[in-house]
């Protein structure tokens, strides 16, 4: 594995780590219907992006890392519409938004 693929999967361990630790995202049973998507796409997509890049880091083969290479960049493509989606719910405060669209903006572009 190569230190930048290396530090890409800490990038993105950090990204999911935030989220988990996000006091809305431990309390969906008191969410609404919608609150309650909103805050399990954006968990959801951010550990689709920590297995593709993974997958891409840890595999040899050229072909499987150009396939999770593509699911990890439409993944997080995914986690950073899901961040700006949980805040229109009032999930994510500013702070929060600002500092997870920009991880996971860094990360994109990593992967780009």
């Amino acid at each position: 594995m190569h230190d930048s693929e290396t530090s890409l999967s800490v990038q993105v361990k950090k990204l999911e780590k935030y989220i988990y630790t996000l006091p809305m995202a431990k309390q969906l049973n008191v969410l609404s219907g919608k609150q309650r998507e909103a805050m399990v796409r954006l968990r959801d997509s951010v550990s689709d992006a920590r297995t593709s890049i993974t997958k891409y880091a840890s595999s040899d083969d050229s072909e499987q890392q150009a396939q999770a290479l593509q699911a990890g960049i439409e993944h997080i493509t995914d986690a950073n519409d899901a961040i700006l989606n949980a805040s229109q719910y009032d999930l994510l405060d500013a702070a929060d938004v600002a500092h997870l669209s920009a991880l996971a903006q860094h990360i994109k572009e990593r992967l780009e």
